[in-house]
């Protein structure tokens, strides 16, 4: 009997300590408030958008991304209490893709310009046909070097 209730009181307390865990990694407070329309160079792949993508949303306060490799465009869903334009842009320069902040817009604006909700996906890709001449930043191999 006594064995049972030490192994209750364990297994609470373990269930207490990874719910505090949890709760301190969940930031409750975070608001998308802005979206950040940043001119970036070199996004010319699905490998280099998952790059860019993956190096955003790993920050503090993104809340959601949307790459235009056509214009070279990077839409930004972010917390204005946690980040600036500037360390997004800094951020995927740090990447190796040239990136500068073009304009910083309400969701109520990026809604109206574009006709559709901050975080909604404007391009998606289902694949990369290779990158032609930024191979060496997103690891894949030019379309006349690909092995087939």
């Amino acid at each position: 009997m006594r064995n049972k209730k030490a192994l209750t009181v364990i297994l609470l307390l373990a269930a207490a300590s990874l719910i505090v865990t949890l709760a301190f990694r969940v930031d409750a407070g975070a608001s998308a408030d802005s979206v950040a329309v940043l001119k970036t160079e070199g996004v010319t792949c699905g490998n280099c958008i998952g790059r860019v993508s993956g190096t955003l949303e790993g920050m503090a306060g993104v809340a959601g991304t949307e790459i235009d490799p056509v214009q070279g465009r990077v839409f930004i869903l972010y917390d204005t209490r946690t980040t600036t334009p500037e360390k997004l842009a800094e951020k995927i320069s740090e990447t190796g893709y040239r990136s500068t902040v073009s304009e910083v817009m309400s969701p109520e604006q990026f809604k109206r310009v574009t006709g559709k909700n901050a975080g909604e996906i404007i391009f998606s890709t289902a694949g990369c046909g290779g990158c032609g001449g930024g191979a060496s930043r997103c690891g894949m191999k030019n379309k006349t070097d690909r092995e087939i």
